[in-house]
């Protein structure tokens, strides 16, 4: 197994298993040329202010290779992802349900799809701008995970069942895909390369590990359902009463892009009575004795603790051809916080070809 990474700096300290590949001065060399080739084909101007500044680019104390800081706004990133959407299906469906819901980026190119699937409490729309950036060379198709967005209901949020829907998406837009999972939908995706691997290309995971992990995201469906829509008009009444129980704005302004207002006055875009009650199969992990052997990435934020090296033997046991790459200053929404890198980072890979 190959794992990539910048050494010099504190991810390197954090992470001794992970290597160069070609030296370090290659690699920040090749990690430069990818942000200007990322930068003339998109411009500057899609990702400086509000939405991402470059704060300082330093060489590492060590190797000499660079590394490039970002400030975010999460509260501006998510906030421009607000738009109104179709209302899901009321219907639960305690099997199989319909198709889930898609947003489509660019067209059918030689390329195969991109199929992406988002994390917890999250949606396909939280994608747009890599989706956006991706579709640049293939078509990219988002989707809203079951129990989320517009997407139907159902009593099952295990992962077997969320990877029988990405199966469901694959085969409908021409499989094998090419598939990127953040978080929930990272262990969604890694359960459909493990079980149906000949749907896959390659694998994208963004910050996640095939493991069972001791936190619980529970208190957030508390928070959710403590909110007494009925005194809700605006999205900023619901903050107010959001922020009695989540303390970050990052955060509340991310659960607020699932708030929706219609006729009949707001509601959540998200199934929290299911999700609360699946809880336990979400921040856990289903026993495949599966392998996938095709092409895979961990993308991962450097402040972030969803994938430390004591899970690295479970990962080359399913995963044998996986590298690693880690973005400097992200944390577990590495997409969000690190853009730019984000993308050259899954750009690169699809792209590679002394891929094995």
């Amino acid at each position: 197994m190959q794992i990539r990474r910048w050494t010099g700096n504190r991810s390197a300290r954090r992470h001794p298993s992970r290597f160069v590949s070609g030296g370090p001065q290659v690699f920040a060399n090749q990690r430069r040329a990818e942000l200007g080739r990322f930068d003339r084909r998109h411009g500057e101007s899609h990702l400086q202010p509000p939405l991402m500044q470059a704060q300082s680019c330093h060489s590492g104390a060590r190797s000499g290779n660079e590394t490039c800081h970002y400030n975010v706004s999460l509260l501006e990133v998510f906030y421009t992802c607000l738009r109104p959407t179709r209302k899901p299906s009321a219907a639960i469906a305690n099997e199989k349900i319909n198709m889930l819901n898609t947003i489509v980026h660019g067209t059918p190119t030689e390329e195969p799809t991109l199929l992406i699937a988002h994390g917890l409490y999250g949606s396909g729309r939280n994608w747009g701008a890599v989706s956006k950036h991706l579709s640049a060379n293939r078509q990219v198709v988002a989707v809203d995970m079951r129990n989320h967005g517009s997407s139907p209901r159902s009593s099952d949020n295990s992962y077997p069942a969320m990877a029988s829907d990405l199966a469901d998406v694959a085969e409908s837009v021409g499989a094998p895909v090419n598939l990127l999972g953040h978080s929930m939908g990272g262990k969604a995706s890694m359960v459909l390369a493990l079980t149906r691997p000949e749907l896959i290309s390659r694998l994208i995971l963004v910050d996640i590990a095939p493991v069972a992990y001791n936190h619980s995201q529970i208190q957030y469906v508390d928070a959710m359902k403590a909110v007494d829509l009925d005194q809700v008009t605006r999205r900023s009444d619901a903050d107010k009463l959001l922020a009695q129980s989540v303390e970050a704005p990052a955060l509340r302004a991310f659960f607020l892009q699932s708030l929706e207002f219609g006729d009949s006055g707001a509601r959540w875009r998200l199934n929290l009575d299911v999700l609360g009650r699946e809880m336990p199969k979400i921040v856990g992990f289903p026993s495949i004795e599966g392998r996938f052997d095709g092409p895979t990435i961990f993308i991962t934020g450097e402040t972030s603790d969803y994938l430390i090296d004591d899970y690295w033997p479970r990962i080359r046991a399913l995963f044998p051809n996986a590298t690693q790459e880690v973005i400097a200053g992200a944390g577990h929404w590495v997409h969000a916080e690190a853009l730019k890198p984000f993308v050259v980072c899954a750009e690169s890979f699809l792209q590679r070809t002394n891929i094995t």
